[in-house]
């Protein structure tokens, strides 16, 4: 009995990356078809590429139908480097992110536009200010909170604290 080649190679179909592009100053890159250790090497490719020149990647993935434990570690790997949004996920890929865990961690939309909506609402925090040294706050005229270092007693060490025995 003959025996045939296996052969593990991804399926002469559909490309696993259908069309990658910037929208509104984002890159959006689509996936589609089965996602597995053997088929996930152009999507890793256009994720890294994508991950090399945007700040924030947006992963239509409304045609994939199948992805097995490759691919939510791609996804981990990419959200560490840019800012990670997974469009229309279908509910076999929402199951798979609340299995792996990864739910919690990356920021999934029910639709392209909503992605790119969240990012082109995303309003930059306002920076706190920090002062290094301990201190109390005060009221200035204006109203605003104004940062003054603790009163110290002259000549009394903090609490705890003694004096260097004189020579």
């Amino acid at each position: 009995m003959a025996r045939e080649h296996l052969d593990n190679s991804a399926s002469p179909g559909l490309p696993v990356v259908a069309a990658e592009g910037e929208i509104n100053g984002h890159w959006v890159v689509r996936a589609q078809g089965d996602l597995d250790s053997d088929s996930i090497d152009p999507l890793f490719l256009a994720m890294w590429q994508a991950v090399a020149g945007h700040g924030t990647v947006v992963l239509e993935a409304s045609a994939i139908t199948f992805a097995d434990s490759s691919f939510p570690g791609l996804l981990i790997e990419v959200h560490q480097r840019t800012d990670l949004r997974i469009a229309a996920p279908g509910t076999a890929l929402t199951r798979l992110l609340r299995t792996a865990g990864v739910d919690r961690v990356l920021r999934s939309f029910p639709t392209l536009d909503a992605a790119l909506g969240a990012l082109c609402d995303r309003r930059r925090p306002a920076r706190r200010r920090v002062n290094l040294r301990a201190s109390s706050p005060a009221v200035s005229r204006e109203g605003r909170a104004a940062y003054l270092p603790p009163a110290r007693s002259a000549g009394r060490l903090p609490r705890g604290r003694r004096a260097a025995p004189s020579r």
